[in-house]
């Protein structure tokens, strides 16, 4: 053997696997192709759909006048109602091309179009209300021509018709879409703001030195409360504001014998973290000695 005979020889042995080298390099292409096709064309069509909960107020109506319903001599009681609407709920729908719906949104299958992935075409937002009506009383006193010169008493009651009325609004691009989501968001954030309230009582706010009375505290839209006092050892409800505690943000609690002038001081926290604070101050009855 001389030494150009391993040229040779190894010429031959590529030379008989150039078909299978390049049957795998047809194979991968059409892998490759294929696969691209159905990134491009395969990709599911959706059609995204979300219901937001959203029981409200009742709003978006008007109140009426008042109106005298009972009245015995210069006493009587008046009646107004407010009608207007309380939202239940959004059902958000749109068309997305060749990529999944928005997080939040369930995505139903419609088929596959192909064509550039995204929002597309139109969406809708429809809104869905009930009739609503809040009906207040009071207690009036009446001057001789009929006119009223002190009010006051106000109870209140809510009803709902079960009327369903439903408003529907376009969506025409993503951005529309976002913005709407953005403003419910907002809008649900600002009626919690407006429900933030908290009170306390004493009662009876007025006792003889070495009584009791009783403490009473209610919330809303708070996440934790705590009630002390600045003459007694009364504490009530969480140990700290700074942790959720929603069994405290209400309660009723007798305190401890009162000798002066005591001060009950409620603090609380928001769901927003916003500290709020209240006090119901507990006096000593004079006491009257004959001469």
């Amino acid at each position: 053997m001389d030494s150009n005979s391993t040229p040779e020889a190894t010429g031959t042995t590529n030379s008989s696997k150039n078909p299978f080298v390049a049957l795998a390099i047809l194979v991968a292409l059409l892998i490759v192709v294929s696969g691209f096709t159905l990134s491009t064309r395969g990709n599911a069509d959706y059609i995204c759909t979300q219901v937001i909960e959203d029981t409200g107020m009742c709003s978006n109506g008007s109140w009426s006048d008042w109106q005298t319903v009972e009245q015995t001599g210069s006493t009587g009681t008046q009646q107004r109602v407010y009608t207007g609407t309380r939202t239940l709920r959004h059902t958000v729908t749109y068309s997305n091309v060749r990529s999944a719906c928005n997080q939040g949104f369930t995505g139903k299958v419609v088929g596959s179009s192909g064509g550039a992935s995204g929002f597309h075409g139109t969406g809708s937002v429809v809104s869905e209300s009930e009739v609503c009506q809040v009906q207040e009383q009071r207690s009036v006193s009446f001057n001789e021509s009929g006119g009223v010169i002190e009010a006051g008493g106000v109870t209140s009651d809510i009803t709902y018709s079960g009327d369903i009325v439903k408003d529907t609004t376009e969506i025409t691009s993503a951005n529309e879409l976002a913005n709407f989501m953005a403003d419910l968001e907002a809008g649900r954030l600002a009626a919690r703001r407006e429900q933030i309230a908290s009170n306390i009582t004493a009662q009876p706010a007025l006792v003889a030195s070495g009584q009791t009375t009783q403490i009473s505290w209610d919330t809303t839209e708070m996440v934790a409360c705590r009630v002390t006092s600045d003459k007694t050892n009364d504490v009530w409800g969480a140990d700290s504001i700074l942790t959720p505690d929603l069994g405290s943000i209400a309660g009723t609690e007798e305190s401890s014998p009162i000798t002066g002038v005591t001060t009950f001081t409620l603090n609380c926290s928001d769901f927003e973290g916003n500290p709020h604070q209240e006090q119901a101050t507990v006096r000593i009855a004079p006491q009257w000695q004959e001469i």
